[in-house]
């Protein structure tokens, strides 16, 4: 079989960005201000296990929508999959805002915790079981699928965190050193593409970027931190034409040979099946305009249906 090959385009793509900050430090007002950013064009915000964020929509500029969910970790990762079908506004990318990522580990911990509880040999004992390595296993698989959403995501990503100071371990031996780690799976800190600490409010360290044109050789910090300014020096100047790191990279030239206006009128009006057609086209580097044909078909189909 031939392989197929393309060209790289050069182009930044929008990262996973963590904001991992002491309590109170800022974290959910700094995400949520990035949506007054101009590169955006619609955010929304998942919220797991943290208060509701309706008074951040005080934040001047500020522009989100509050996504509802079941608090299950199932239900979260389903309305992932629902978020990923919404269109994008006036051919910017949208933003997610996801408070927090901890706390979605900590729910998957808590699962594990009641799953070994249940299979306790003598339940009358107040004390929890041992989480079997088969359960540590079920709960790092959800967070594999929680966290490839994010990826799939054709726009930027901000995920809080907790930043929390933990003993440093010599082995299964504790020392006096301590350090603050980012509270989540433990390959949050690998995965993501920036990593921004707030070790109080109003103070940013930047510990990590992935990026050819902004480069970082120890923590640097930056007290007027915004999320619109980095994105600024990473290169996403025109937020339309980026792409999300780990979605489908496909050829910016559309080579599919699909007609997509004819697609578009066979399905009839369908919301669905326009949001995958959509979702197909932008992957296959459809033009501008018919993207923007596609996203009015589907907000047309949206009114039709409700």
């Amino acid at each position: 079989m031939t392989i197929q090959t393309r060209r790289p385009t050069g182009r930044p793509s929008w990262p996973i960005t963590v904001l991992a900050g002491r309590e109170g430090a800022g974290k959910t007002w700094a995400a949520l201000s990035a949506s007054a950013s101009p590169r955006i064009g619609r955010t929304l915000a998942v919220t797991i296990d943290e208060d509701m964020p309706d008074e951040y929509g005080a934040i001047p500029g500020a522009n989100f929508d509050i996504v509802l969910h079941d608090g299950t970790a199932k239900g979260i990762i389903s309305t992932l999959d629902e978020m990923e079908k919404e269109p994008d506004v006036d051919g910017l990318p949208t933003l997610w805002v996801i408070d927090s990522g901890g706390r979605f580990w900590d729910l998957l911990s808590t699962n594990a915790q009641t799953k070994a509880n249940s299979k306790k040999q003598n339940a009358s004992r107040s004390d929890d079981a041992p989480i079997s390595v088969e359960l540590w296993n079920e709960a790092a698989k959800t967070w594999k699928q929680f966290y490839d959403r994010l990826r799939r995501h054709n726009g930027p990503v901000i995920l809080t965190s907790r930043l929390e100071q933990v003993v440093v371990m010599n082995g299964k031996t504790p020392t006096t050193e301590r350090e603050w780690k980012i509270q989540g799976y433990k390959t949050l800190p690998y995965d993501a593409q920036v990593i921004v600490e707030m070790p109080e409010r109003g103070e940013y360290l930047i510990r990590k970027v992935k990026s050819t044109r902004f480069q970082l050789d120890r923590k640097t910090p930056k007290p007027d931190f915004t999320m619109d300014w980095l994105w600024g020096v990473l290169g996403l100047a025109d937020g339309a034409d980026a792409r999300q790191y780990g979605a489908t990279t496909a050829d910016p030239e559309d080579t599919s040979g699909r007609d997509w206006l004819t697609e578009l009128e066979a399905a009839e009006g369908n919301p669905d099946a326009i949001s995958a057609l959509g979702i197909a086209a932008r992957a296959a580097g459809a033009n501008k305009d018919i993207l923007a044909a596609l996203r009015q078909a589907f907000q047309d189909a949206k009114e039709t249906a409700a």
